[in-house]
């Protein structure tokens, strides 16, 4: 069974400015990747 992610970032921060939430997508994303 495949798993599926769906990431919704609402952040107030202003690009270039990393949010918190945008950090913690990045390091799921980074899990997935390695779960294939």
């Amino acid at each position: 069974m495949k798993l599926k992610a769906l990431f919704l970032n609402c952040t107030l921060k202003k690009s270039p400015e990393t949010s918190n939430t945008e950090a913690f997508i990045d390091q799921a994303k980074m899990m997935f990747k390695e779960l294939d």
